[in-house]
């Protein structure tokens, strides 16, 4: 956060192997709740090398660039742990709708998307994300009715390609959405109402049975479940 006074990112992150940031006060990790000032970063190679005094001796050798901030603050990168990448592409098809409408009009847009949709979901709600110091991310993810090896790769290779950190978590339910809502089923139009519940969840488990679905190369991306709806798993009450 702040105004650069001199400097500035050129070209894409990472292009810039070593960088000195100064001007700017310091939050690091920890239980302290001490913020540094008249201290610098450096960063190499994507990385935090060193943090010394401003008046310091350059901590690396080599050139680098400066970035100099007045009223800045450098913190540690934020984590958004509840998100919907697909809903990057849904903005403003139902303004100020109520929780229930949103989702009922989310689910009328909800066929399968091509992995191309996929990919400028995530990439759209990252570079957001980014923009307002958020680095890491749960990603609940839908694709279409039931979760795929193939649009869950498209969701990695966004999220590996733009550089943030990430868990994909496909999201399942045992209960449609619509069957939590007090509404009568009959009286929507044929076709609105979806798969059934049973066929719904069978088609999830075929999916996440494939090979690879949970198989992932050892990186800053993870993959785990994710419970749709809340209400949909509540258990019976008991009599």
């Amino acid at each position: 956060m702040g105004v650069p006074r001199t400097g500035g990112l050129k070209g894409r992150a990472g292009s810039v192997s070593q960088i000195r940031i100064t001007g700017a006060r310091i939050a690091p990790l920890g239980d302290s709740s001490d913020v540094l000032e008249g201290m610098d970063i450096w960063i190499s190679g994507g990385r935090i090398a060193a943090i010394a005094p401003t008046d310091a001796a350059p901590s690396l050798s080599g050139s680098y660039e400066t970035h100099a901030f007045l009223n800045g603050l450098v913190l540690p990168g934020l984590v958004n742990s509840h998100s919907h990448s697909a809903s990057a592409l849904l903005r403003g098809t139902a303004p100020g709708a109520p929780l229930d409408l949103y989702v009922m009009e989310a689910m009328s847009r909800r066929s399968r998307r091509t992995l191309q949709h996929v990919r400028v979901g995530v990439l759209i709600h990252a570079i957001e994300m980014l923009k307002h110091g958020i680095t890491g991310v749960v990603d609940h993810f839908r694709g279409g009715p039931v979760p795929t090896v193939e649009a869950v790769s498209a969701v990695f290779q966004a999220y590996e390609d733009i550089g943030m950190r990430a868990v994909v978590a496909p999201m399942f339910e045992d209960k449609r959405y619509i069957d939590s809502l007090p509404i009568d089923q009959s009286r929507l139009p044929r076709g609105a109402v979806g798969i059934a519940s049973v066929s719904c969840l069978a088609s999830m488990g075929r999916s996440v049975a494939r090979p690879g679905f949970w198989n992932w190369p050892a990186t800053s991306r993870r993959v785990t479940a994710s419970v749709c709806i809340p209400i949909c798993w509540r258990p019976k009450p008991r009599l």
